[in-house]
């Protein structure tokens, strides 16, 4: 698998879709309207990449491919002196699935990390999301903390 670094025209088309996949998903978890998930999201997003422009961020995100074909994405950003990586996104294209990529793209992942000096990976999953949950599990990563929620 190849890490190929996103171009800002990759991330335009990219923003898109996550922002949306990310509102989906925190509506799910939070019981929130769509409307605002999207806006909080498209927030969340113009602060990470100020401008849809990669070089003035702080984050690194990553095209995979696999002999030649776009198959999916990996965000992440260093952080605490670059002794852990935040992966903000890992996401692998609906065609591309059930094949492995995701875990090889995590291993790859800790094999570049690991010479730099980072000691530990952290991401967020949503508790919905038993997939994403079994995966992260069986790769040896751990809850750290639980948000809890009541509605009233």
């Amino acid at each position: 698998m190849k890490f190929r670094p996103m171009s800002n025209e990759e991330y335009a088309k990219y923003e898109g879709m996550a922002v949306n996949s990310l509102a989906e998903e925190e509506a799910r978890a939070y019981g929130a309207e769509l409307v605002v998930a999207q806006r909080r999201a498209a927030l969340a997003f113009e602060h990470l990449v100020p401008n849809r422009e990669l070089s003035v961020s702080r984050q690194t995100i990553y095209v995979l491919e696999v002999d030649g074909t776009d198959v999916g994405v990996l965000w992440y950003e260093m952080r605490d002196a670059n002794r852990e990586a935040y992966i903000y996104d890992i996401v692998i294209w609906p065609p591309h699935r059930k094949k492995g990529l995701g875990r090889r793209a995590l291993a790859q992942l800790e094999e570049r990390l690991r010479p730099l000096g980072v000691r530990r990976l952290i991401l967020n999953v949503f508790k919905h999301n038993q997939a994403a949950l079994s995966l992260y599990s069986a790769l040896g990563y751990e809850a750290r903390s639980c948000l809890l929620m009541k509605t009233i």
